[in-house]
């Protein structure tokens, strides 16, 4: 049977030190006109909006989401936005496990435009979740494989989360090994009862990385 394990000593992704959201600009375009997000568009969500709905705890750092459903043409709302926060029940949680939640009826007002990362966007257009005053933060591996920086994770702690064959082994620690395979799954490495070493081969989505600010 697994323990549960204390995170090792998170190491930071090279390129979280910048400030998410440094880069982002306003949502209106032209004489005051809402701008139009189409679908598939990376989008900053206005972080007071995000934060009342209970999507991340600081209002500082906006939340990093994907345009799934557009307003129909002529019309500036609403939209439907997939985000990366906090599995149901770990909304508070220091370390939470990042799961993909699709947000309907969301208002034209609260979407920014957000420059993808091969853009030179840096940590702006990343999802980083933290509590304020916090010297570690949660990464969702999807989001870093969705831009091709996955292969930076390797040697990174994580946790796994949503597993469905292994339910046993949700929540608990892990190391990132390697990856992505051609398939998009990552191999990592975690310890069981008595200094048992296991490996496993999972998603980028069952993954969240732990890593210093």
């Amino acid at each position: 049977r697994a323990q549960r394990r204390r995170f090792a000593p998170p190491v930071m992704l090279a390129g979280l030190r910048e400030r998410l959201g440094a880069t982002t600009s306003a949502g209106v375009g032209a004489a005051g006109a809402p701008l139009v997000h189409p679908v598939g568009a990376r989008v900053a969500l206005e972080a007071a909006w995000a934060v009342s709905r209970g999507l991340t705890p600081d209002a500082a750092r906006p939340l990093v989401g994907i345009v799934v459903q557009a307003p129909p043409e002529g019309q500036p709302e609403p939209y439907a936005v997939e985000v990366f926060a906090p599995a149901v029940g770990e909304e508070g949680a220091i370390n939470p496990s990042l799961v993909r939640r699709t947000l309907r009826r969301v208002a034209a007002s609260a979407l920014r435009p957000c420059p993808d990362l091969a853009a030179g966007a840096g940590a702006a257009s990343l999802t980083v979740f933290a509590l304020p005053g916090a010297t570690m933060c949660s990464v969702p591996l999807a989001e870093l494989h969705a831009q091709g920086l996955g292969a930076h994770a390797a040697g990174r702690p994580a946790r796994l989360g949503g597993l469905e064959a292994r339910p046993d082994l949700n929540g608990l620690t892990c190391t990132v090994l390697a990856g992505p395979r051609d398939d998009g799954r990552y191999f990592v490495e975690l310890s069981l009862d008595e200094g048992e070493q296991s490996k496993l081969c999972v998603r980028p989505e069952r993954s969240t990385l732990r890593l210093r600010r």
